[in-house]
């Protein structure tokens, strides 16, 4: 918490909220949002920021930073389970210019989990009947949170061919959705 409150610039409103969460689940995260910020408050261009609630690991060479790979968890997760992928990635020296965003999904009850609030990108009637009700609001719902990550990214100069959409689980079913509906040409498409 030094870092934050001893002659450092404060945080806007707009991201403080975004870093003390994301301090609590993923502190080196925190971090990078909290230092990207200041730098895109001096009008450099640092990081893929997001208006999504997301876990956000900039690119290593920020001021060159020209691909944004979205990675979304699955049902139970948050989007700190899997930030460790950049850090692995970004440790090994691969990827230097891509940003990374780990979307949270909203917290909704489970149907098959007894109605339990969780994280999930859509609601589950049954894991055993194929034949059972989809969640197509949900499922629609979600889409769009990623869809407007990516229109973010584009908005902020990112070509969406260099835009990657991944996940694991029901992050990984938003994630082909949303990429084979999108009206945008993505990277892998």
């Amino acid at each position: 918490m030094q870092a934050y409150t001893s002659g450092a610039p404060r945080l806007d409103s707009k991201h403080r909220d975004t870093c003390y969460r994301t301090l609590l689940l993923h502190p080196r995260s925190a971090l990078h949002i909290y230092n990207c910020n200041l730098a895109h408050r001096r009008g450099e261009r640092t990081m893929a920021i997001t208006t999504a609630r997301a876990i956000i690991v900039p690119a290593v060479e920020s001021k060159l930073w020209d691909s944004t790979i979205i990675f979304s968890h699955g049902l139970g997760d948050t989007g700190a389970g899997w930030s460790f992928l950049a850090e692995t990635w970004q440790g090994r020296k691969l990827f230097p210019r891509t940003a990374f965003v780990f979307p949270h999904a909203p917290t909704i009850p489970i149907t098959c989990n007894g109605g339990m609030r969780m994280p999930g990108w859509y609601d589950i009637v049954d894991f055993g009947n194929l034949t059972a009700k989809e969640d197509e609001d949900g499922i629609r719902s979600s889409a769009r949170i990623l869809q407007g990550i990516i229109t973010e990214q584009v908005e902020r100069g990112i070509p969406s061919k260099r835009i990657i959409l991944g996940g694991f689980s029901q992050g990984g079913v938003m994630s082909l959705l949303t990429g084979l509906t999108s009206e945008m040409s993505l990277g892998g498409k």
